[in-house]
């Protein structure tokens, strides 16, 4: 049986058979060859496996001399399939993800008293090691999906306020459209039944309060120091006044989260802040 590769030549004989670049430079065929330079280049280029699932460029340097054909294997550097391979990082960024969205769907779903870790682990299809690996058990878990929420939160209640004020200019209005896209938000079933519900029964008020406040507060200050400059609201300390806002805001969002008919609570209490902000 001949061995890979071979072939016959012109002359009937059996052509040796077919070498990598670098075993044809370790060969010795880079003194007979024609063109030397061009099998150095070829031993440079970066030789894989002629075995890989991947689908190789099959580049061939015959030397005129010889009549033996140099094959390799080549691909780009870390791209399989046209994909860049992902870093260490960015699996360990998937794996939390996974498990973020997972937890956040089933707490939505059925409540926090209400999922197992086993019931996470199972939707995203990994380990229970690799869940404690980036969480220490499911209140951390909790709290990052509590976080996340609160993040996003923020960017709407900004990009409400932005919208409003750069389409009406009116401050006032901006800063009432920010409370109102918060209110909005508390009909999401998510947010109510994470943020809302769970999240001060799980993690305790003071802890609960403190992550929605460090998010809140300073975009309350951050309206309040706009209207109080523009003389739209009377110059006053602003901090208390803002923890003030803001305990009302959250109150508001409470209610509307056990309400019977959150789409009517909702309707109240914006209407309410409404007049209340008014009176400043």
């Amino acid at each position: 049986m001949r061995n890979r590769g071979e072939g016959l030549n012109a002359g009937g004989r059996a052509n040796p058979p077919l070498l990598g670049p670098k075993r044809a430079v370790r060969s010795g065929l880079i003194a007979t060859a024609d063109d030397p330079e061009k099998i150095v280049a070829t031993h440079r280029a970066k030789v894989v496996c002629p075995h890989s699932s991947i689908n190789p460029t099959l580049l061939t340097t015959l030397s005129s001399s010889n009549n033996i054909p140099l094959v390799g294997m080549y691909r780009d550097e870390d791209n399989r399939g046209g994909r860049a391979r992902r870093t260490q990082a960015e699996r360990r960024a998937a794996t939390r993800r996974a498990f973020l969205d997972a937890a956040r769907e089933l707490f939505a779903e059925k409540g926090y008293g209400g999922v197992t870790i086993g019931e996470i682990v199972v939707r995203t299809r990994m380990t229970k090691g690799a869940l404690y690996h980036h969480f220490e058990d499911k209140r951390s878990l909790l709290r990052a999906v509590v976080e996340e929420i609160e993040e996003e939160l923020d960017e709407e209640v900004l990009g409400a306020a932005r919208k409003s004020r750069d389409e009406n200019r009116d401050p006032f209005g901006a800063f009432m459209a920010g409370i109102y896209a918060y209110l909005d938000a508390c009909l999401h079933q998510d947010v109510r039944q994470i943020l809302l519900l769970d999240g001060p029964s799980v993690l305790g008020w003071e802890e609960w309060r403190g992550i929605d406040a460090a998010h809140a507060i300073g975009q309350i200050e951050g309206g309040l120091k706009i209207l109080m400059d523009l003389e739209v609201v009377e110059l006053q300390p602003i901090r208390p006044l803002a923890h003030l806002i803001h305990a009302a805001a959250m109150g508001a969002a409470l209610f509307i989260a056990i309400a019977d008919d959150p789409e009517k609570a909702r309707e109240e209490m914006g209407n309410a802040l409404r007049r209340l902000l008014e009176r400043l």
